[in-house]
């Protein structure tokens, strides 16, 4: 294996002619090593706004991550009530549906008893009339037997 010799070279650009000197002698005094390069900002200025930056994000994150856990938990509630709604929503349909089928059922049924109560109503008119013309002739005629015309009216009367 063969060694490899490594030099670094620093360039500077400034107007002074002065500046460009040193630069051409930074560049003939040979190779440095790489942990001896000087820096030309102090690295605690840049570390703190560095970490001060890292500490926001790293809060922000939590933050973030928190108000996503909030939301799903809201989210899953909220489907649940959705549900439980919903639930409701089909058991008051059916209940409707059926109180309808009710309510045709007793419709239907009453209008039976409105029929039956008419017929009821004509036959109790038609007796009526009926008795009405008994006693017309009874009271213009003299009939000796009388009773047995008012029985067997009122005998028809009762049936």
């Amino acid at each position: 294996m063969s060694e490899q010799e490594v030099t670094y070279a620093t360039v500077r650009f400034h107007k002074s002619s002065g500046l460009q000197n040193q630069v051409r002698l930074d560049e003939t005094q040979g190779p440095r090593e790489a942990s001896h390069k000087e820096c030309s900002v102090s690295w605690h200025l840049i570390v703190i706004p560095l970490g001060i930056l890292c500490s926001i994000l790293l809060v922000t994150v939590a933050v973030l991550v928190t108000h996503i856990f909030q939301y799903s938990k809201e989210k899953h509630e909220l489907q649940e009530t959705l549900n439980n709604l919903n639930h409701n929503y089909s058991s008051m349909k059916n209940e409707s549906y059926l109180n309808k089928g009710m309510l045709r059922n007793k419709s239907i049924e009453c209008n039976s008893y409105k029929n039956l109560l008419d017929t009821f109503k004509r036959q109790q008119n038609r007796c009526h009339m009926e008795a009405k013309v008994i006693l017309d002739c009874l009271q213009h005629r003299e009939v000796p037997s009388a009773p047995y015309y008012s029985r067997q009216l009122l005998d028809r009367i009762v049936i």
